[in-house]
């Protein structure tokens, strides 16, 4: 489900509205304009209505349940495949599988199914898959619903575990919906919808991190990260996502946290056409919006991205 970008959109209306106005009538040199003499047998045309304000976008404008995971109709049945996959071009389709699956080959499928596990390729050189139309439960574990890189996922729901999505490196996530996060009673991890490497595309997503403060240390830290911690964070998009407003520190991050190793190097990180939830303390997270993007890098880009009541955002 792809979006039109709400600044786009808006201005198209303005633009439109512009075209449609009357040219004002100018007034003779030296006075006042003459006036006509009234026409009994013309009917005066109603004034025009004033025009409807640009809708602001909204959770039901974005993927949740009746866009993501398996198509309503398909007739799922057990998968009895194996849970380590070894054979090149593996398809698994209409399925439910009861385990985690370790892809260590190329060009997996998997279409119209409900993993009750995670999905995941160990060393993003190690294999590759695509997920499409599935969802993704990791339950109250610690796992990563989907990773760790070489991966198309969409239209994919993914819930549970301490990440929805991990991109180490080379992935391209669409239209899918990432929420509902397990949190950690031990009160030490920290949680996130989607944690971005290098070559990553987000585009069309609905990212949230809503799972519960465990203390005394345990929470969200946003909705996206990437720190640069032992890489640099490199040549990743985020375009036309929704940031919904949960339980995260920030919405996202860019990539440039000052203290990682690698936060100099992040570059290439654009942030483009992306609509942040105004929470109930007037940021999307509990201590601010963008954290540690630096617009300097080379090749750092923000652009198009405003709030979901209206006005434009800016990092941090």
């Amino acid at each position: 489900m792809r979006h039109t970008s709400w600044p786009g959109a808006a201005l198209a209306v303005v633009l439109a509205l512009a075209g449609c106005a009357a040219p004002a009538t100018q007034p003779a040199p030296g006075g006042t304009p003459p006036q006509a003499a009234p026409d009994s047998s013309v009917t005066p045309s109603p004034s025009p209505a004033a025009a409807s304000p640009v809708p602001t976008p909204t959770h039901t404008d974005w993927p949740g349940p009746a866009t993501t995971g398996v198509p309503e109709g398909t007739t799922l049945t057990p998968y009895t495949g194996p849970c380590t996959i070894d054979t090149a071009g593996t398809v698994i389709d209409a399925k439910v599988v009861d385990c985690r699956l370790r892809i260590r080959t190329t060009d997996v499928v998997i279409t119209r199914s409900r993993i009750n596990g995670n999905v995941s390729v160990r060393e993003p050189e190690d294999g590759s898959f695509t997920i499409t139309d599935s969802e993704v439960h990791a339950g109250d574990t610690l796992d990563t619903g989907l990773g760790n890189g070489s991966f198309t996922a969409r239209r994919v729901e993914v819930t549970g575990g301490r990440r929805s999505a991990f991109c180490e490196a080379d992935c391209l996530i669409e239209d899918s919906w990432f929420h509902a996060q397990a949190g950690d009673p031990e009160g030490q991890a920290h949680l996130s919808a989607v944690r971005m490497g290098r070559n990553t595309t987000l585009r069309g997503n609905l990212i949230v991190c809503d799972a519960p403060r465990t203390p005394p240390e345990s929470g969200c830290s946003a909705g996206l990260t990437g720190y640069g911690g032992t890489a640099p964070v490199e040549n990743n998009l985020i375009e036309d996502n929704y940031f919904a407003a949960g339980t995260s520190t920030f919405c996202a991050y860019g990539g440039s946290s000052e203290s990682k190793e690698f936060a100099d190097g992040a570059n290439r990180i654009r942030f483009v056409g992306n609509v942040f939830e105004r929470g109930p303390n007037g940021r999307c997270g509990n201590l601010g919006t963008v954290a540690s993007f630096d617009p300097d890098a080379p090749g750092n880009e923000w652009r198009d991205n405003v709030w979901s009541d209206g006005g434009s955002v800016q990092p941090d």
